[in-house]
């Protein structure tokens, strides 16, 4: 018999050469059962991460919500102290501001405000009659 031949009827293939498996590279199988596996896994990463997501949007919500109420406040604040602030420009609590910070009005006969140049912001106070002392 030939060696081929031989060859043949020990392995049941015809080429004598053995053929390689690659190291690198191994023969992967599939079953129904690995493949259900898989899918189940598949489907239970696509559930988490959905719930964090939905949850991350959640908290971003309430987190909104708290920002709005706090503009609302602020606002609220804003406008009640532009109120105080109209208040207190008014002419009636001008007219009051003196008394109560104890201040004494101005005597206009005693000094006279005079500017020194005609394009200047400095001032010297003289006196308006010879008998006043000016102030310095």
């Amino acid at each position: 018999m030939s060696p081929v031949v031989t060859f043949y009827k020990q392995t049941g293939n015809i080429d004598p050469k053995p053929k390689r498996q690659h190291a690198f590279m191994p023969k992967l199988q599939i079953g129904p059962a690995t493949l259900g596996v898989i899918t189940v896994l598949v489907i239970l990463l696509m559930s988490l991460l959905y719930l964090i997501q939905a949850n991350s949007t959640a908290t971003k919500g309430f987190e909104i919500e708290n920002e709005q109420e706090r503009i609302k406040k602020l606002d609220s604040q804003g406008e009640k102290l532009e109120l105080e602030m109209a208040k207190l420009r008014s002419t009636n609590q001008l007219n009051q501001m003196p008394e109560k910070l104890n201040l004494v009005p101005q005597n206009r006969n005693d000094d006279v405000l005079v500017f020194l140049k005609k394009n200047s912001t400095l001032a010297q106070i003289s006196p308006e009659s010879e008998g006043a002392n000016p102030k310095r």
